[in-house]
């Protein structure tokens, strides 16, 4: 998955790299007189290339966060899981829990609190459904 942002930097280091190229030659012939420069051009070759470089190597970083981004939250969503799962059976053998829920009644994620079906709010910790 690759953001706009990323796109742009990517495909304007291509454009920018054949604008410079046609730069480079103009430059040569421009700064050479009646002769041909031929370290102007390979002088602005060089320094075109690296900006080229550097805006290509700013895409790929902005695709590396994002990517790390959606890995982290892949990662809070699987603790979360885990989370609910391991503290499912620990609300229903301690002592604040309801020992028979009604129907559609739930207990909360967070502190454990069996809440009535029509909460859609944790009445101890105020946590969502």
């Amino acid at each position: 998955m690759s953001s706009t942002v990323s796109k742009v930097c990517k495909i304007s280091s291509i454009i920018v790299g054949i604008l410079c190229f046609i730069g480079g030659i103009v430059i040569g012939n421009v700064l050479g007189g009646r002769d041909f420069d031929f370290v102007s051009m390979i002088t602005a070759w060089i320094c075109s290339f690296l900006f080229c470089l550097f805006l290509f190597a700013i895409g790929e970083l902005i695709d590396l966060l994002v990517a790390a981004n959606n890995n982290l939250i892949v990662l809070a969503e699987q603790q979360e899981e885990l989370a609910s799962r391991s503290s499912a059976p620990a609300a229903s053998t301690s002592p604040s829990a309801s020992p028979a829920p009604a129907s559609g009644d739930w207990v909360c994620k967070k502190c454990g609190m069996h809440n009535k079906a029509d909460n859609r709010f944790c009445r101890d910790c105020g946590t969502y459904k």
